[in-house]
């Protein structure tokens, strides 16, 4: 497995974000109302991430400590890593979309001043979700032997 490449998450995050905003601008009215939940799933996923990186790294290198780490298990979370960076740039893009075309609305809707909001936080949160599922990634490497 490749280790992700930032330039394929913006490649990403860039062709959703259009994507969203053409649809917001025809469609904006008709679309069901954002929820609280769902940046906050991201929030989740991120903080457990966050959590298991560096746990992870220390199990790996054999730190006093920790108990070994069973190789499945950090193909596994090398997995998620690079599921969630992609779900995170996908995630991001539509944020931004959303709150790209909210933002300039404000006058126009009633609620594009609430979707703002909420979708400022779920670019928040997916760009928390990006960061820590790169650094769970960066943590499932191996290292190379020492001589």
């Amino acid at each position: 497995m490749k280790p992700t490449r930032i330039r394929d998450l913006l490649a990403i995050f860039a062709v959703v974000a259009i994507g969203v905003g053409v649809i917001a601008f025809a469609f904006y009215e008709r679309l069901p109302r954002l929820a609280l939940a769902a940046p906050l799933s991201l929030l989740l996923v991120a903080a457990f991430e966050a959590f298991t990186a560096p746990a992870t790294r220390a199990r790996l290198d054999g730190r006093p400590g920790t108990k070994p780490i069973m190789p499945i298990l950090v193909a596994r979370y090398a997995a998620l890593a690079k599921a969630s960076s992609t779900a995170a740039a996908v995630a991001a893009g539509i944020w931004t979309g959303i709150f790209a075309y909210a933002a300039t609305h404000r006058g126009s809707f009633g609620y594009a001043t609430n979707d703002a909001v909420l979708a400022s936080v779920g670019v928040l949160a997916a760009g928390l979700l990006l960061v820590a599922a790169l650094r769970l990634e960066r943590a499932c490497r191996a290292r190379p032997p020492s001589a």
